[in-house]
């Protein structure tokens, strides 16, 4: 996922197009929303001049008068848009984005200085997100400060260089961020507009294979048991140093866990599920099931609760949250846990020597 967002304050001059065109070919974006456009129309030809890619679609909402204007782009083959709500101060594109499942609304926001106004934009996004089956993502100029601290953070300097303001953000659903790990917004350079363009990516980066973990949960597998007695027997190395008869200790005990699809233990649960859903379509009273078709059932049954059990135990440990005995069968909140935490840990760059360095390449040739 690459989303920027950027309130442009008129998109008339050349030189402003030229700086658009300019992010768009160094960040290369899937979804492009520009603020305050100041235009009445877009046609085809601007859009592929601004974005530069011929799979691409636009849609905008014209401005009032010499204020206003929304402008959203996106890359055909990553996003797939169904069907649109325009609006003065929004415009939600919602279908189809690859790798996350159902649909999806992205929805760019040019939110009035006004409170009251404000308060009725948000009460319409509101009515908008009751859409249940909708994963959202909003991008855009909120024009909303929580607190004073976010002028350490700012996305907008004023033109006469008193007010600094974080005006400018990304909210994102837990269900749309799920396929990614890392997702981070970032600011980028404040060039031809008092607002800086800001991206949403993924920062997942491969700095080398991660330390090998043991979870507790994996301790219930009979296979890995099978696994730590060869290896207590020095059956799977004859030779070497100490560390390193336990690293191919751990290497073999970790193939051992994909063998057992530990790794994939999200697709197990959901097909063990659909299996016991499958058995109990066939009839209504159980009664009326053959006693083949009985213990087929049972044993699904048993298979796909003992598959959870396994999931649940994995993700308690996985978001490091000491639960109580009885515990709460929020998987969402141990998901959510251990990706935040997975998110925090990131690197997304370095500074070295007073420059920020983001290249993985650089990064790895300074630290190790």
């Amino acid at each position: 996922m690459k989303i920027i967002s950027v309130n442009i304050r008129g998109l008339g001059a050349p030189h402003k197009k030229a700086w658009i065109k300019e992010i768009c070919k160094v960040h290369k974006p899937y979804m492009l929303g520009i603020q305050e456009t100041k235009t009445k129309e877009v046609t085809l030809q601007q859009s592929y001049n601004l974005w530069g890619l011929a799979d691409g679609d636009f849609a905008f909402v014209e401005a009032s008068g010499n204020s206003g204007g929304i402008l959203t782009m996106w890359n055909k083959n990553t996003f797939t848009c169904e069907f649109l709500v325009k609006e003065e101060k929004f415009l939600a594109l919602i279908g189809n984005w690859n790798k996350i499942e159902g649909l999806v609304g992205c929805v760019n926001i040019y939110s009035p200085c006004d409170v009251k106004e404000r308060t009725k934009l948000w009460s319409k996004l509101d009515i908008l997100c009751a859409k249940k089956e909708v994963k959202w993502i909003f991008f855009g100029d909120f024009n909303e400060v929580r607190s004073s601290s976010e002028r350490n953070n700012f996305t907008r300097v004023s033109d006469d260089g008193t007010k600094f303001s974080k005006l400018d953000r990304f909210l994102i659903s837990y269900e749309a961020g799920k396929p990614w790990n890392k997702l981070a917004a970032k600011v980028l350079e404040r060039k031809w507009s008092n607002h800086a363009p800001i991206i949403l990516s993924d920062h997942s980066k491969d700095f080398r294979p991660t330390p090998f973990k043991f979870y507790n949960a994996w301790l219930k597998d009979k296979t890995i048991e099978e696994e730590k007695r060869v290896g207590d027997r020095g059956e799977f190395i004859e030779t070497g140093l100490y560390l390193s008869r336990q690293t191919q200790k751990s290497q073999r005990i970790n193939q051992s866990l994909e063998k057992a699809n530990w790794g994939e233990i999200d697709k197990e649960v959901m097909k063990a599920k659909e299996e016991v859903k499958c058995w109990e379509a066939k009839t209504v009273s159980m009664s009326a099931l053959k006693e083949e078709d009985r213990v087929n059932w049972i044993s699904a049954r048993r298979k796909w609760l003992d598959l959870e059990e396994k999931n649940l135990d994995l993700l308690r440990q996985k978001a490091k949250i000491k639960w109580i005995k009885d515990g709460d069968e929020n998987t969402k909140l141990f998901h959510f846990a251990s990706k935040l935490r997975e998110r925090r840990n990131c690197i997304h760059g370095l500074n070295i020597e007073g420059d920020w360095v983001e290249e993985l390449e650089v990064i790895k040739k300074h630290i190790f």
